[in-house]
C-alpha cells in the first residue's frame, strides 16, 4: 500500500518524502504484497477460464466431426438430408479491399480465376465422373441383343456434346490460368498473349 505524503504537512503539495513517481508525488516505500497476490490469483483464474473454454470448444468439435455426421445418415433409411454446405453471396471484388490498386487488380483476377477453376471441378464431378465411371455397367449379366449396344451410344452423345463443350471450357480457363500467371511473373513491361 503506498500512501501520498507532502514535505509540509499538506497532501496537495506536489513535494513529498521518499520516493518520486513521474508525477512529482513521493510515496511512501510500503509494499505489503498485497497486489502480487491479487495479479497472480486473477492470473490464476483466467488460466482455468482459458482451460474450461478450450475443453468445451473440444467437445463441441468432437460433437460436431463430419465422419461421426456421414456414419449416422442412412440414404436408405432416410431418404431426405440437410445440405449444410456454407453459401457465401460475397464476390471477389468484395472481399479485395487494399490501398494498392495494382495489387486489387491482380488479386481480383486470381480469385476469379480460382473460383472459375473450382466451378469446373464442381461440374466435372457432378455431371461427367459418375455416367463415365458406369457407362456400360448393368445389374443384370445377361447377353445384350442385336441394336442395345447403338442405343446406349445413342443415349450417351448428348453427353459427349456436353462434355466435349466442358473440355474446351476447361483448355480456354487453364490458358487463361497460365496467360495470366506468366504476366505477372514477367520482367518486361511490353507484354504479348501466346495464343
Amino acid at each position: 500500500m503506498s500512501l501520498l505524503l507532502a514535505d509540509d504537512g499538506d497532501f496537495s503539495s506536489p513535494n513529498a518524502g521518499g520516493n518520486a513517481s513521474n508525477s512529482g508525488w513521493f510515496t511512501d516505500a510500503f509494499e505489503d504484497g498485497s497486489t502480487a497476490i491479487l495479479s497472480e490469483g486473477q492470473l490464476e483464474g483466467f488460466h482455468r477460464f482459458l482451460g474450461d473454454y478450450a475443453n468445451q470448444l473440444q467437445d463441441i468439435e468432437e460433437a460436431i466431426q463430419v465422419d461421426s455426421l456421414s456414419d449416422s445418415w442412412d440414404p436408405e433409411l432416410d431418404p431426405i438430408a440437410l445440405s449444410t454446405a456454407p453459401f457465401e453471396a460475397a464476390t471477389v471484388l468484395d472481399l479485395v479491399q487494399t490501398d494498392n490498386k495494382v495489387f486489387n487488380k491482380v488479386l481480383a483476377v486470381f480469385g476469379a480465376v480460382c473460383s472459375e477453376l473450382n466451378e469446373l471441378k464442381h461440374e466435372a464431378e457432378t455431371k461427367f465422373y459418375n455416367v463415365l465411371l458406369m457407362y456400360g455397367e448393368t445389374f443384370e449379366h445377361t447377353k445384350l441383343e442385336e441394336g442395345d449396344v447403338q442405343l446406349k451410344i445413342g443415349r450417351l452423345l448428348p453427353l459427349l456434346q456436353d462434355l466435349s463443350n466442358f473440355v474446351t471450357r476447361v483448355q480456354d480457363v487453364v490458358k487463361n490460368t497460365v496467360q495470366q500467371l506468366g504476366a505477372l511473373y514477367t520482367v518486361n513491361k511490353n507484354t504479348r498473349v501466346m495464343d
